[in-house]
C-alpha cells in the first residue's frame, strides 16, 4: 500500500482538501493521512470525511510535550512533526512507501512514474531548480534563495519502507526534535536545509529532474507550461504531475509568477483554477478555527518573542515544563507570570542566565519552583558579586517572612528601579 500525507493546522485543512481531491482523482488506491499540527478537539469526525486517518501531535508520545510545542511557530510545528508522522506511517505492516505533499499542492496526473522511481531507491527528492538561471534577477531570486533555504523543496518527499529509508527518518526526526525553526543566519530553515545533507549521508537517494514535479514560480524560468490537444497540462512536453501553489495567500505566488512564467496563459489558467478552488473554502468553519497552540491557557495570544526567549534559554524551559499554563495557584510560578513580571524587560538580552547556584548555594533554601527561578533571574540584573550576595540574603529573608508573593513584590520593585 502506498501512503500519502500532508501536514497543517485545523484552519488550513479546507485548503488541504484541494490536494486530497486531486489525489483521489489521479491516485485512488492510496491511503491519505493528515498530520495535524493542532488539537483535533471536536473536529476529528469531520476530518475523517476527507482523510483516511488523522495523526495529531498527542498521538505521538515523543513530541506530545507542551515545552517542545511552545518553542515553534505554526509553520515550524507543521514541518517539525513531519518525520515523526512519517515514521508512524512506515510502522504500518502494509506500508510500502510514503509520499509527503504540502497542503498547497495539487496533482494533475497519476504518480505511476514517481512510484517506479522510488521503488528502485530509498529516498526521492525534488530540487527547487533543475536548470541554471540565465539572468541576474533569476540568480538572485532563485539560485541564491535555494542556497539560503535549501537545495531541495520539502513540499515533497518520497520514502521507501526500507532499512535505509527508516534510518533516514530516524535521523531526520532527531534533528528536527531540536533544530526546526526559521533561522537562516544559523543555517536552519525549518525541516528543509537538513535535507541538503541527505545525498551524502544515505544510500539510494534520487534527486529527480522530472520537469513536471513540484512546478512553482521559482522554477518557471526553465519550465514551460502548456496544454495539449487532450486538455492535459504539460511541462517541457512531459506531464504536469504536481504544481506547488506556495505563497498564494500572501500574494507572493502571483508576483513571482508574473515575473517568471514568460507570460504563459496556461500558467494564468492554473492560477485562476486554484483561486476558484480556494474561494469555495472561504466559508468553511474550520478555516476560522484558531490554532490551539497559538495562545496561553487564558486565550492570550503568544508572541513570537515569547516563544523565542523561551526556546533560547535553557533555564526557562527547564523551569516551566508547560509554558502554556497560567494558573499560579499554590505559589507555582508560570512562564507567563515570569514574562509579565520581568521577561519582557530581559528579552532583548537573549542570553543564558549565569548559573547562580554554583556561586551561591543558599539558593537551595528555595524549595518552590517560583522561588528558585526568582532567585536565578534576579541574579541577572543585581550587579556586582558583593551586592548580589547582600541582595540574595535580603530575598531569602523576605521569602521566609512573606513567601513568594513578598519576593515577587521585592523583585518587581528592583526591576523597575524603585
Amino acid at each position: 500500500m502506498i501512503y500519502i500525507f500532508t501536514s497543517c493546522a485545523l484552519n488550513y485543512t479546507p485548503k488541504a482538501r484541494i490536494l486530497v481531491e486531486s489525489v483521489r482523482e489521479f491516485v485512488p488506491n492510496v491511503r491519505f493521512c493528515l498530520a495535524l499540527a493542532d488539537k483535533a478537539r471536536s473536529h476529528n469526525e469531520e476530518l475523517l470525511k476527507y482523510f483516511d486517518e488523522v495523526i495529531a501531535i498527542d498521538d505521538i508520545d515523543e513530541i506530545n510535550d507542551p515545552s517542545w510545542i511552545f518553542k515553534h511557530e505554526i509553520v515550524e510545528l507543521a514541518t517539525a512533526i513531519k518525520p515523526f508522522v512519517l515514521r508512524k506511517i512506515l510502522e504500518k505492516e502494509d506500508c510500502e512507501a510514503v509520499f509527503y505533499f504540502d497542503p498547497d499542492i495539487a496533482l494533475f496526473s497519476d504518480l505511476d512514474e514517481m512510484i517506479d522511481e522510488l521503488s528502485g531507491n530509498n529516498i526521492l527528492l525534488t530540487p527547487h531548480l533543475t536548470d541554471p538561471e540565465k539572468t541576474t534577477r533569476g540568480i538572485e531570486d532563485n539560485e541564491l534563495s535555494a542556497l539560503r533555504h535549501g537545495v531541495y523543496n520539502l513540499g515533497y518527499i518520497g520514502v521507501s519502507n526500507t532499512i535505509e529509508g527508516r534510518r533516514f527518518v530516524d535521523w531526520w526526526a532527531s534533528r528536527l526534535k531540536e533544530y526546526c525553526r526559521e533561522d537562516i543566519p544559523a543555517g536552519i530553515f525549518t525541516d528543509q536545509r537538513w535535507i541538503d545533507l541527505v545525498p551524502a549521508f544515505f544510500e539510494g537517494v534520487k534527486s529527480t529532474r522530472h520537469p513536471g514535479y513540484n512546478v512553482a514560480p521559482w522554477n518557471m524560468t526553465n519550465r514551460h507550461i502548456e496544454k495539449n490537444i487532450d486538455g492535459k497540462y504539460t511541462v517541457n512536453n512531459q506531464p504536469l504531475v504536481f504544481y506547488h501553489f506556495t505563497g498564494f495567500d500572501s500574494g507572493a505566488h502571483h508576483d513571482m509568477m508574473s515575473i517568471y512564467s514568460n507570460n504563459s496563459p496556461v500558467a494564468v489558467e492554473l492560477f485562476n483554477w486554484y483561486e476558484n478552488k480556494l474561494e469555495k473554502t472561504d466559508n468553511d468553519p474550520l478555516a476560522a478555527t484558531p490554532w490551539a497552540y497559538g495562545v496561553f491557557d487564558d486565550s492570550q495570544v503568544i508572541s513570537k518573542l515569547q516563544r523565542t526567549v523561551y526556546r533560547t534559554r535553557e533555564d526557562l524551559y527547564k523551569a516551566f515544563s508547560n509554558p502554556f499554563e497560567v494558573d499560579s495557584s499554590n505559589e507555582h510560578m508560570t512562564y507567563k507570570a515570569w514574562w509579565d513580571m520581568i521577561g519582557s524587560s530581559e528579552s532583548s538580552k537573549q542570553e543564558q542566565v549565569e548559573p547562580a547556584k554554583t556561586i551561591y548555594p543558599t539558593a537551595n533554601e528555595f524549595p518552590l519552583l517560583a522561588g528558585r527561578h526568582i532567585f536565578v533571574h534576579t541574579w541577572n540584573f543585581l550587579g556586582t558579586h558583593d551586592y548580589r550576595k547582600r541582595a540574595i540574603k535580603s530575598i531569602i529573608n523576605t521569602y521566609r517572612l512573606w513567601g513568594v508573593k513578598g519576593v515577587i513584590s521585592l523583585v518587581s520593585r528592583k526591576a523597575m528601579g524603585l
